[in-house]
């Protein structure tokens, strides 16, 4: 990936997730455009904490089989 794709994918995420794109179209759309350019990527695990009361955190899958992106939430402590 050159320069030009670097600042291209960078600007489309930044305006994505102004837009409220929901997270898994949001990872799966990165990791869509990081395959396009070459970037020889199979599978991505992207996990956050929260502090919320119930929700403890969650997960969002991402794998290049052409599955779209998956979230999984842990609402149990």
């Amino acid at each position: 990936m050159d320069a030009q794709g670097i600042l291209d994918l960078s600007r489309w995420i930044a305006e994505a997730g102004l837009r409220g794109v929901p997270e898994t179209d949001l990872i799966g759309g990165f990791c869509e455009r990081l395959v396009a350019a070459g970037v020889p990527l199979t599978r991505t695990v992207v996990g956050a904490d929260t502090l919320h009361p119930t929700i403890a955190g969650h997960v969002v899958t991402w794998d290049s089989s052409g599955r779209n992106a998956a979230e999984v939430r842990r609402t149990e402590y």
